[in-house]
């Protein structure tokens, strides 16, 4: 009867429903091979230990009962089961824990851009500041190195709004700068030096005044973007409203280099990608500038 114990029986097994709800494995049997090993071994040992026949049949039963944590954790299935998930013991299961098992029974943890910018934006707001004081100079430091950078007399660049890199240092250096505003479904690019007066936009972002002079893109040598994350490609990630990519869509800002500005953490290997996304000219992070088409 032990032995016929099968995927089925498990899958019925009330102890399961404790074992998914703390771990959000929610169908062990079609996990990977290594996975449903331990998965398997461990509501056995449950199973067998509050078995009615094992209760009948064995005097000893409180050495079934007795199974622990330090009986689980040293089963041979659970190494595989470590390695192949970082969850170094199951038996302490927590938030962190529940969801890295529950991420392998999804190929895409994150498949979505909704998905990707919320943990994003708290992995952000979770940056202490002087972390974000750090990085952010860093990067400033640098972007004024780079040659897109040196070679532009007119550069637009936004001011920091939840966390994002702030370029604030750079604004003093002599270029003609330029910061957005948004109109209707549009940025206007408006001229703006430091001590000029800002004011705070419909999203909370300073812009500059609506009377304040504005740039001709024909005059924009450099973009710096912001933005939530970016990919090796140059794709980016930002917070949803298109702004951005209906600028670049436009035959007359396809030629203007474009970098988008984030930091380490958020380089994405690949982002999803819809058809009205347009890729940047590169990136760059504390670590540097990663380039794209540069």
């Amino acid at each position: 009867r032990l032995q016929s114990l099968n995927k089925n029986a498990i899958n019925s097994s009330p102890l399961l429903e404790d074992f998914r709800y703390e771990t959000g494995v929610f169908n062990p049997c079609r996990t990977g091979r290594k996975t449903r090993g331990v998965v398997l071994h461990l509501t056995c040992l449950l199973t067998l230990s509050h078995s009615p026949a094992v209760r009948q049949g064995f005097k000893p039963l409180h050495r079934l009962q007795s199974l622990n944590k330090n009986a689980i954790n040293s089963s041979p299935l659970l190494e595989d089961f470590r390695y192949e998930t970082g969850v170094f013991n199951p038996c302490r299961t927590g938030t962190k824990t529940r969801d890295s098992i529950a991420n392998m029974n999804t190929p895409e943890p994150l498949s979505t851009k909704t998905e990707l910018r919320k943990s994003l934006l708290q992995t952000r707001k979770s940056i202490s500041p002087e972390a974000w004081r750090e990085k952010s100079d860093r990067i400033c430091n640098h972007l004024q190195n780079s040659p897109p950078f040196t070679q532009a007399k007119t550069i637009l660049a936004y001011f920091s709004c939840r966390q994002e890199p702030d370029l604030s240092p750079l604004f003093t250096i002599p270029k003609q700068w330029g910061f957005p505003r948004c109109v209707g479904k549009g940025l206007s690019w408006h001229i703006w030096q430091a001590g000029d007066t800002l004011h705070t936009g419909a999203y909370g972002i300073l812009e500059p005044l609506p009377d304040a002079p504005q740039i001709d893109q024909s005059e924009v040598d450099l973009i710096l973007v912001p933005a939530v994350g970016c990919d090796l490609r140059g794709y980016r990630l930002g917070y949803g409203g298109g702004y951005y990519d209906r600028m670049f869509s436009k035959a007359e800002w396809e030629s203007k280099i474009a970098i988008g500005i984030i930091f380490e953490f958020a380089s994405i290997a690949q982002l999803p990608v819809d058809s009205w996304d347009q890729p940047l000219h590169g990136i760059c992070t504390e670590s540097g500038n990663l380039k794209s088409k540069i």
